[in-house]
């Protein structure tokens, strides 16, 4: 008997353990059914972060950086001091003199109907602080013509000179001038209709009694030739330009000479 009782009561602490077991378990689970999910990862709020520390970044480099300053006014900007220019820039004496010598046309386009003609009439003006030498005579084929075309010189042929006369020196003083001549022909023919330059050879220096020292270039501004068609009264008038006449290499050409040759 007490062997059944003890066997009894030991059964019975046994579903009392399995049940209470059975209640711990069911508690556990209730439990973790309770228990609230995890809160989910807000990517709107990580976004509007973001951006406002970029444009906060943005605005405080904008404040504080020089090119912004600058931009403001900001910042005082020291102009860079260039030092002077150099003198060695300046002209020298003798460019100065030279500049100071040309050659002065009386105009700009001229004309010739191949038998009476405009004279070029053109002046060597010394405005130099020294006396200026220049050759001339039958020896001398004064002035050089060149044509102008596309901006490139062309120097026209001399014509070939038998002369036993010796060059003449003919200076122009300081503050004065010479007029000369042009036929508008080369060679015995009048040039052909184009644009033309004119150079005399000139020196601040003789050089014995016939030729001068070194030589340097008074040159004239370009001019314009072209042949026309003239009546008789218009040749008349023409001729009227000569005046008392003008010099062309060493040839004289004159009012009375400009009239013969309309009778020719």
């Amino acid at each position: 008997m007490l062997y059944f009782f003890i066997e009894i009561h030991m059964e019975n602490q046994i579903n009392m353990g399995d049940q209470n077991t059975q209640q711990i378990g069911q508690n556990s689970i209730s439990q973790s059914a309770q228990i609230p999910g995890k809160p989910k990862f807000n990517y709107w709020m990580v976004s509007t972060l973001i951006l406002a520390a970029l444009l906060f970044g943005f605005l405080g480099w904008y404040i504080f950086s020089p090119v912004s300053k600058i931009n403001r006014g900001d910042i005082n900007i020291t102009p860079t001091q260039f030092p002077p220019a150099s003198s060695t820039n300046e002209p020298t004496d003798t460019q100065k003199q030279n500049a100071a010598v040309f050659l002065k046309l009386g105009q700009s386009n001229y004309e010739h109907d191949n038998k009476v003609f405009e004279p070029v009439k053109y002046t060597l003006v010394n405005n130099s602080s020294k006396t200026v030498y220049f050759l001339s005579g039958c020896a001398v084929v004064i002035p050089e013509v060149y044509k102008v075309q596309n901006d490139q010189k062309t120097k026209l042929q001399k014509s070939v000179i038998v002369c036993q006369a010796l060059p003449r020196v003919n200076q122009v003083p300081s503050g004065g001038s010479v007029e000369l001549g042009w036929n508008q022909q080369n060679l015995g023919k009048f040039v052909e209709d184009g644009q033309y330059q004119l150079e005399v050879d000139y020196s601040f220096e003789e050089s014995g009694d016939y030729n001068i020292g070194s030589k340097l270039k008074a040159i004239s501004d370009v001019f314009s030739v072209r042949q026309v068609t003239w009546d008789l009264n218009k040749q008349k008038q023409i001729c009227e330009l000569y005046g008392n006449g003008f010099h062309s290499n060493d040839f004289f050409y004159s009012k009375q000479d400009c009239l013969a040759r309309l009778n020719e």
